[in-house]
């Protein structure tokens, strides 16, 4: 057979196809607040890659640089918004990844006393956190602390009583104290219960001056040590019941009402009860005290929960405008609770101590809206 010199030899072995070109292994990482490296793997060497980018999942691809390396850093980039790369060389692409510059830290939040502990992972990048939070998923944010980054937890205490909180954080960076902060990506929102909180002041005790001040006086017995017991059981059964209490019922009856008041307007509380007993000469019964509408509520709430659990005559509630424990804004609701006369009643204040604490609470947790656990 004649073969000419431009034809094909049918029977010649044919040339060897190009292999495929591979691109696999594609990651993208955070290297800075503004910078996202990409890596792949590429199936032979001295090969040109394409590097493509979208501003969002559904968005068009372009391309931005090109390098025959198997890594790309891109610069310059917004710090909390998220970039969607792939790498195309010939025919060949690699499959999608997405990478933020300055990316979000992972959230949590548990109870602890008067407060939600939150808690994060650290930011490689990040000299310091900005912690958020609002009541509702209708409010704003309202940013509530910024911590330096050698923190990875923060308690806030300062949350309104009785409200549930979400929570958000965000690492920031800054090159020096005067430079504006460069804000990272949010974390997810976080939800924590309300934690409800109250004041349980015992009256009379220490005095302003620290003096002992026994309030009403009766065959030996003072106001100021017959209340301890009666404030300190309706402490432990509101805890029981997970509300918080502020006292000074286990130490001695130890603050005076001025500084009391003082206390209770650094905390958010639900409530505030002054706990006392009237004079030998008043008759025998209960008598709630307050000034103001929403203090008529609370009186009412806790005579109620007391004549539950105690056999005592009910002397109603009386407006008083003249007392410094309703007056002074502490910041909450008040109310003074005389629990009987130190001489009429004075046995059952005295041997019936934890059952009037016990509906003390009760009420309590009726005007808070909360079950009591017994």
């Amino acid at each position: 057979m004649t073969v000419w010199a431009d034809e094909t030899d049918p029977l010649a072995d044919p040339e060897p196809e190009a292999p495929a070109v591979v691109i696999s292994d594609m990651t993208a990482q955070s290297v800075g607040v503004k910078k996202i490296q990409l890596s792949w793997t590429g199936s032979e060497e001295g090969l040109v890659y394409q590097v493509y980018r979208a501003k969002s999942v559904e968005g068009a691809f372009e391309p931005i640089d090109e390098t025959t390396e198997t890594t790309y850093i891109d610069k310059g980039l917004s710090p909390a918004k998220t970039y969607y790369y792939c790498i195309v060389c010939g025919d060949a692409a690699s499959e999608t990844v997405s990478a933020v510059p300055f990316p979000a830290v992972d959230l949590s939040g548990k109870r602890s006393g008067d407060g939600t502990k939150l808690s994060w992972t650290k930011s490689d990048y990040a000299t310091g956190y900005q912690l958020f939070r609002r009541y509702s998923e209708e409010e704003s944010w309202k940013r509530i602390k910024t911590v330096s980054a050698s923190k990875s937890s923060y308690k806030d205490s300062y949350a309104l009583s009785g409200k549930a909180s979400y929570y958000r954080i965000r690492p920031i960076y800054r090159k020096n104290k005067n430079a504006k902060a460069v804000r990272g990506q949010f974390s997810q929102e976080i939800k924590r219960g309300a934690i409800y909180r109250v004041f349980i002041e015992t009256g009379h005790g220490i005095d302003s001056q620290g003096r002992w001040d026994p309030g009403a006086t009766w065959n030996g017995y003072q106001e100021a040590k017959l209340m301890i017991p009666i404030a300190q059981s309706m402490t432990n059964y509101l805890r029981q019941s997970h509300v918080y209490v502020y006292t000074d019922a286990f130490d001695g009856n130890n603050i005076n009402l001025l500084a009391a008041i003082k206390k209770a307007k650094t905390k958010k509380l639900s409530a505030m009860v002054h706990i006392h007993c009237d004079a030998y000469m008043k008759p025998s019964g209960t008598l709630p005290l307050y000034r103001t509408k929403a203090q008529k509520k609370l009186a009412k709430k806790l005579n109620t929960g007391v004549h539950s659990t105690i056999d005592i005559p009910n002397r109603g509630l009386e407006y008083r405008d003249d007392l410094i424990s309703l007056k002074r804004n502490c910041g909450t609701v008040a109310c003074l609770f005389e629990t009987g006369s130190i001489k009429n009643d004075n046995k059952l204040l005295r041997k019936k101590y934890d059952a009037y604490g016990k509906g003390l609470a009760k009420g309590m947790c009726n005007y808070l809206g909360i079950d009591f656990v017994e």
